[in-house]
C-alpha cells in the first residue's frame, strides 16, 4: 500500500456482466494515476459514508 486517498462520487451502478465478479469499483483513468495504480486491476481499501 501506497497510503494515497482519492474521495469519489458514485454516478450509478455498474452494467451486470460488464466486468468480472472480483470487480467491486471501476474508477478514471486519471483517479488510477492519482493512486499510483500500475496495473489495469489493483487492490483498494473502500470506505462510504451514507448521507
Amino acid at each position: 500500500m501506497n497510503g494515497k486517498t482519492a474521495l469519489a462520487k458514485v454516478i450509478g451502478k455498474m452494467p451486470e456482466n460488464a466486468y468480472d465478479r472480483e470487480t467491486v469499483v471501476v474508477i478514471a483513468p486519471s483517479v488510477a494515476k492519482l493512486l499510483g495504480a500500475r496495473d489495469a486491476k489493483f487492490f483498494v481499501k473502500i470506505r462510504y459514508k451514507q448521507n
